[in-house]
């Protein structure tokens, strides 16, 4: 049973680099879960969780936005325009008997996300930004040019345990990925 709370940006991930010691929720083996739930202080009633990872730095690569190979003897040159869009918004996925009225209950996730929590609560709203790049990419000769994004991210994440006269109730996992940054990265190889 998962719980799994994600804070995003509109970016088509291929890799997140995590340093070693850290793991994701969907990672963890159910042994090592047993071990986060059993840190779990026991309360008479609600919920009590522990942070497994706490806002831990980790780096974002995207799919290929651009690639463009040049097999001739002369340089090609590419306009390429790219639109960035961010969007502020929670996304809930919910397993097992976690419910998604518990996040706001879940002291960790509140503190995180509280605004974010009051914005989907009200009429869904979320916050848009977009940017257009414009880019003249120039192909050397018997090279390959790929585009990709690049950027910077925290990752958060914990276990929690509803308690009802101390009896456990619900139990669930959940996860905080906030990014913060966004850069372009050029890559040129070889042919």
């Amino acid at each position: 049973m998962r719980f799994l709370l994600v804070f995003f940006m509109m970016v088509p991930m291929q890799e997140l680099i995590i340093p070693r010691g850290v793991s994701r929720v969907n990672q963890w083996r159910n042994l090592e879960l047993q071990e986060y739930y059993d840190q779990v202080e026991p309360k008479f009633f609600g919920w009590s969780s522990v942070m497994i990872h706490d806002d831990v730095p980790v780096v974002y690569v995207s799919e290929t936005l651009f690639s463009a190979a040049n097999q001739s003897k002369d340089t090609v040159k590419y306009t390429y325009t790219h639109t960035t869009g961010s969007k502020t918004n929670v996304q809930l996925s919910v397993t097992g008997s976690l419910s998604a009225n518990a996040a706001p209950q879940i002291k960790e996730v509140k503190t995180k996300v509280d605004a974010s929590m009051k914005a989907s609560a009200s009429n869904n709203q979320s916050a848009e930004t977009s940017t257009k790049t414009n880019m003249n990419i120039e192909v050397p000769p018997y090279r390959k040019v790929s585009l990709k994004l690049r950027g910077e991210a925290t990752l958060s994440n914990g276990v929690g345990i509803y308690y009802v006269m101390r009896i456990p109730v619900r139990r669930g996992s959940w996860e905080v990925l906030t990014f913060l940054s966004e850069h372009f990265w050029l890559k040129e190889e070889i042919i």
